[in-house]
């Protein structure tokens, strides 16, 4: 697996907002970004007592404006120590992420104070009624999630750092 790099930098909201709280013109052109904006809404399936995510997942359904079906990503993170991106990747693949066919891309997510190995995979589910931003209720992107889920999440308690 060859990560793709994402870099999340920290902005001073002063420097980084124009007065109607826009984004600055100046970094619009510096990153060619472009005004429009896009509504999505976000869920993110757990327990009340993160379980999920304090076992390093974070699965979660997403509905993008004017896009017909639900965005459903399943996420696994491996903390990066000492900047060894090769040791997070070593244990990704050995459990399991790394093998033939698997549907799993890997991300360096780059930040100010850490870098993180996200192992993810992302599938579709339909949205029928395909109301804009809406989310289904809890229990339907529950469902959802589960229903669509790949085999390393449906077994996440046997996949932990």
């Amino acid at each position: 697996m060859k990560p793709s790099f994402e870099v999340k930098l920290l902005l001073k909201p002063s420097e980084a907002l124009a007065p109607d709280n826009k984004l600055a013109s100046k970094l619009c052109s510096a990153f060619g970004i472009t005004t429009s904006a896009t509504q999505i809404g976000v869920q993110f399936l757990d327990s009340s007592e993160k379980i999920i995510y304090n076992a390093g997942w974070s699965p979660r359904i997403r509905k993008i404006q004017e896009e017909r079906d639900f965005e459903l990503t399943y996420k696994k993170r491996y903390a990066i120590i000492g900047d060894d991106i090769d040791a997070a990747l070593r244990m990704a693949i050995d459990q399991g992420f790394g093998k033939e066919g698997n549907k799993f891309k890997a991300q360096v997510e780059w930040g100010y104070q850490k870098m993180t190995l996200s192992i993810s995979c992302k599938r579709s589910a339909s949205d029928e009624a395909c109301c804009k931003t809406s989310l289904p209720t809890e229990k339907m992107s529950r469902d959802i999630l589960i229903g669509e889920a790949p085999d390393e999440f449906k077994n996440w308690q046997d996949v932990q750092n």
